[in-house]
């Protein structure tokens, strides 16, 4: 991992210079897992069509609803 820092060499900068450093510090520290792709399972599909359905519905009743009280 390659991370660039801008720190200043303004005497008035000192406390923003350790914060920047600090924090480029943590990011270091940090480990990444493997990439992977993110790939929807057909659990998640099939629900996703469900819950399309039910809207659909949902826009069907309302529709009716509003034909009845006119």
């Amino acid at each position: 991992m390659l991370m660039f820092v801008h720190i200043s060499p303004e005497p008035d900068a000192v406390g923003e210079t350790i914060s920047t450093l600090k924090f480029a510090e943590r990011v270091a520290s940090v480990e990444l897992g493997a990439a992977k792709a993110n790939k929807e399972s057909s659990e998640v599909r099939e629900l996703k069509e469900q819950v399309f359905a039910y809207f659909l519905l949902l826009i069907s009743i309302k529709k009716r609803l509003l034909m009845s009280s006119s």
